[in-house]
């Protein structure tokens, strides 16, 4: 987790430094080549970033979540065969139900924002190839608009992974009313 806190916090403060740059050297500006190198630099780190935020997350999360199912299911080995081959979003529904009998709440907020970092997580590390059919302008339009709304909540998913994770935690810990 501690990977994933270290990347979301230097993707806020590269953007934050990125944005400030580029205000000062306005578009239609002269920028020499020192500066230019160090936007593209800046540039690099928060594409990097945007993808190692996410990817750390659901690293520390699935760790976790298959940490807890082995050691407390450690005597119904193939409830956790089957468990293992389960998607990560599927294992924080299941594995809270089987252990404290009550689940995620599929509604709220960390929830919702889970499925999104997930979702984010695959599409930087399992890409596939979109093919697009547009035969007219607004054709054209819809799918720039589908396409920058998600690049939105990747960009966001990866700036607040850290923020995401502790809200999942949270919620866990709301489900678990033993206290353990």
């Amino acid at each position: 987790f501690s990977m994933c806190v270290t990347a979301c916090a230097a993707l806020r403060k590269t953007e934050n430094e990125h944005d400030e740059f580029c205000k000062t050297y306005a578009a239609e500006q002269e920028i020499n080549l020192q500066h230019q190198h160090q936007m593209l630099r800046q540039v690099d780190e928060i594409l990097s970033l945007r993808v190692a935020a996410p990817v750390y997350a659901t690293m520390a999360l699935e760790q976790l979540i298959n940490t807890v199912a082995s050691e407390a299911l450690r005597s119904l080995p193939n409830t956790l065969k089957h468990l293992e081959k389960s998607s990560l979003a599927s294992k924080f529904y299941v594995i809270p139900a089987i252990l404290c009998g009550s689940e995620l709440d599929s509604a709220s907020d960390a929830a919702k924002n889970l499925e999104d970092l997930i979702s984010t997580r695959n599409y930087f590390t399992h890409p596939k190839n979109q093919s697009w059919k547009i035969s007219t302008a607004q054709g054209i339009t819809a799918v720039g608009q589908k396409f920058e709304a998600k690049h939105a909540l990747r960009c966001n998913n990866a700036r607040n992974a850290d923020k995401i994770v502790r809200a999942v935690l949270i919620d866990l810990a709301a489900v678990d009313s033993t206290g353990t």
